[in-house]
């Protein structure tokens, strides 16, 4: 992809555009973090995965403020450690400081708990993304739960 390729896209049933092309940032930290991050965002892709467990979440928040393009034109996706669960809103607030944001496109629980999801944890990322924090939550957590669905009638390991 060049800057003059545009990212494949995807319309989400809220009809928000989501990049289907995006930097995964699971290994990188600090500078190396920084850099490949800007260096994605000036070459054209417009997602970037973080997750409160890679610890870079500053780092990630940092080149999408400091990059070219205006905030609304880059797809910001992270995650709920299955740990925190119970504690989303503080655990999506200090990501939201960590990054420097003020919500982000896309919240996910990362490696849900027990294996699953418990209806609590998805009621409360649905309060969250009622207030703006997480506009596309709901859309993720629907189709997680789709899939867990299918995944389990096939194994016994379901990971969204």
């Amino acid at each position: 992809m060049t800057q003059h390729d545009p990212c494949p896209t995807i319309r989400l049933v809220s009809d928000t555009v989501m990049p289907l092309v995006g930097l995964g940032t699971w290994s990188l930290r600090g500078q190396q973090c920084y850099e490949a991050v800007r260096h994605a965002l000036d070459v054209g892709y417009r997602l970037v995965d973080t997750a409160t467990a890679y610890g870079n979440e500053r780092e990630v928040g940092r080149a999408v403020r400091e990059s070219g393009p205006p905030r609304d034109e880059v797809f910001v996706t992270t995650k709920l450690p299955a740990e925190d669960a119970g504690h989303e809103r503080a655990t999506l607030e200090a990501s939201l400081e960590a990054m420097g944001l003020e919500h982000v496109d896309l919240w996910l629980i990362h490696w849900p708990p027990s294996g699953k999801a418990a209806p609590e944890v998805w009621e409360r990322l649905l309060e969250l993304r009622q207030e703006g924090l997480a506009p596309h939550t709901a859309e993720s957590a629907a189709w997680c739960s789709r899939a867990t669905a299918r995944s389990r009638a096939a194994t016994s390991t379901t990971r969204c």
